[in-house]
């Protein structure tokens, strides 16, 4: 089950899951300018991000993304 949420001017897409306790939220968002798709767990913790563009995601695919806030 899919679920548009609305939080701080951020859209998230929450995915809930039936087989596990954690539901996953896709945020829309910008990091240093750029925009992403930022991966979060149930209770909001962004853990990862996704960008469009591939040389960004390389640079940024050790980044501690839990620094995030939500």
């Amino acid at each position: 089950m899919i679920a548009i949420e609305q939080h701080q001017g951020q859209t998230w897409m929450r995915v809930r899951e039936f087989l596990t306790p954690v539901d996953i939220i896709y945020i829309t968002g910008q990091f240093k300018g750029h925009p992403c798709l930022y991966l979060a767990y149930s209770s909001g913790d962004i853990h990862n991000a996704l960008f469009k563009n591939k040389a960004l995601a390389i640079k940024y695919k050790n980044y501690d993304f839990s620094k995030i806030k939500s």
